[in-house]
């Protein structure tokens, strides 16, 4: 398994001898995880952030689209008024 120390097949010695290195090793490894976890929790707020930013920009093209498309519809709607009151 990854992450997990890995015994000689041959230990020479008693298990008690082992076990400080094996808690060092796997302080380093919770030290590590948790490092990891606070970037990951960091990294998730920033795409929050920047997925609410795209959606307001995305919310302000579909403004400005139909912003522009009732302009155009006025001001055709003016022009066709215009000219049915010069006639």
């Amino acid at each position: 398994m990854p992450g997990l120390p890995i015994f000689p097949k041959a230990t020479t010695g008693k298990w008690s001898s082992l076990l400080p290195s094996d808690r060092r090793h796997c302080d380093k490894q919770l030290r590590g995880a948790a490092v990891k976890h606070s970037e990951f929790t960091r990294l998730s707020e920033v795409r929050s952030y920047l997925l609410e930013e795209q959606r307001q920009i995305r919310d302000q093209i579909a403004f400005a689209r139909t912003f522009k498309t009732d302009e155009k519809s006025y001001s055709r709607e003016a022009t066709e008024q215009l000219a049915r009151s010069n006639r």
